[in-house]
């Protein structure tokens, strides 16, 4: 979009609309605790080795923390923690306004949603990482793909910023091969070599990451099946919007409940009908065959690490609408599409098939911007509060006797 004078324009319109509520919603934003936890670990030890030591087990990757205690080195005060967030959004934002093939009202919809709007911005997470390095390989994957490492280093980075970003690197990789035998076979054996090259650093990410997670601290949760292995499976690959509560249930379950019709089997029809709109909003992609495949393989995944692993929350669900995003915007570029050589559909179906993933993309972001707007809401202090937080610490220093005190709540949640 930003090819041309207006098209920058327009983009820093948006960036600025968009960076300015995020601004303010986080200036009123009350964070909680697994947002501080992160800060206090990170800033644990008298040097970044043995922080690193010190938060094996805690579920998640190094590179969150690392920013964290790299930012409190510049800037030694708390609001480090959510400065070092809106930087990497705001680097993320930029990324896809300036460098995307999106037009700027679907761009405008993308910002008007949650992931953009809350999740990844305001709230000060490791989440958002996986957004800019997601946006960073989309930018960079057509002048890369076939020479030296830095989609590798990037796919290494990307591993480490959570364990649902995992998953991803294995999606991005199977794009990244099927994309290249599928393509002009003329430099194909360069092209693999470049690729096992990559693939053998983003392996190195992941292993970091295995070996920084596990053990993993009792205190994590790990998802039990309440039903057999086998229907689970075949639940969370045939409903996965069962496995995404939030990003896809959320509206239709809110319109449900008002109508007092939200139980079975209203539940499984719901279900059934935004598995469709997930399963379709990959469609847009079939002209890209290696985008459709692995952004298929992405959602499945995610769906059976939801049921078998951890269950989800916004957060680890909107990862796979940034690798979504991802898809598009690779497959917009048209020096690929032209050498394709083997289309999953036959030439007379491509268009309509395409016309109707795109109707789809469409229709999951737009359900987005409705949750986007609640937390916004709530944020600013209009709505109910996301966190307690802020009422705990004007309880703690309006009472002299726990104003220097250590207080210890088990669970941790019910102390706000």
């Amino acid at each position: 979009m930003a090819n041309t004078a207006r098209g920058r324009v327009i983009a820093l319109a948006l960036f600025a609309t968009w960076l300015g509520v995020v601004l303010f919603a986080a200036r009123n934003h009350a964070v909680w605790r697994d947002e501080v936890r992160a800060l206090s670990v990170a800033l644990h030890g008298d040097n970044a080795v043995a922080m690193l030591r010190g938060i094996h087990g805690e579920g998640h990757p190094a590179l969150w923390y690392l920013l964290l205690r790299g930012g409190h080195a510049l800037v030694a005060r708390p609001e480090i923690l959510q400065i070092v967030a809106l930087i990497v959004a705001s680097a993320a934002v930029l990324l896809l306004l300036l460098r995307s093939p999106f037009s700027w009202p679907l761009l405008a919809l993308f910002l008007a949603g949650n992931l953009f709007l809350f999740e990844y911005s305001v709230m000060a997470r490791n989440y958002g990482i996986s957004m800019l390095l997601l946006f960073l390989l989309a930018a960079f994957y057509e002048r890369h793909r076939d020479r030296g490492p830095l989609l590798g280093i990037l796919l290494l980075l990307l591993a480490n910023c959570s364990a649902h970003s995992v998953l991803l690197v294995g999606a991005f990789l199977l794009f990244w091969l099927v994309d290249i035998t599928t393509g002009d076979s003329t430099h194909r054996p360069g092209t693999l070599r470049v690729f096992m090259f990559n693939a053998a650093i983003a392996t190195l990410g992941v292993a970091i990451c295995i070996l920084t997670i596990f053990p993993v601290h009792d205190a994590l949760v790990i998802e039990k099946p309440h039903s057999g292995a086998l229907t689970l499976f075949f639940k969370a690959v045939v409903l996965p919007a069962a496995r995404f509560p939030v990003s896809v249930r959320g509206l239709p379950k809110s319109a449900m409940e008002y109508l007092s019709i939200w139980k079975d089997p209203y539940i499984l029809i719901v279900d059934l009908l935004m598995s469709l709109v997930m399963f379709g909003s990959t469609l847009g992609l079939v002209r890209r065959p290696a985008a459709f495949v692995s952004a298929l393989a992405a959602l499945v995944g995610m769906s059976l690490f939801f049921a078998f692993v951890y269950r989800a929350e916004y957060r680890h669900e909107a990862l796979w609408l940034v690798f979504l995003i991802g898809s598009y915007w690779i497959a917009s570029a048209k020096a690929r599409q032209d050498e394709q050589g083997s289309p999953i559909l036959p030439k007379t179906l491509i268009r309509p098939v395409s016309m109707v993933g795109w109707a789809m993309f469409l229709l999951l972001f737009a359900l987005q911007v409705p949750i986007g707007i609640h937390n916004i809401y709530a944020a600013v202090g209009t709505g109910p509060p996301f966190s307690r937080s802020r009422d705990l610490g004007a309880l703690v220093l309006g009472r002299p006797d726990l104003k220097d005190a250590t207080i210890i709540a088990d669970p941790d949640n019910l102390v706000e």
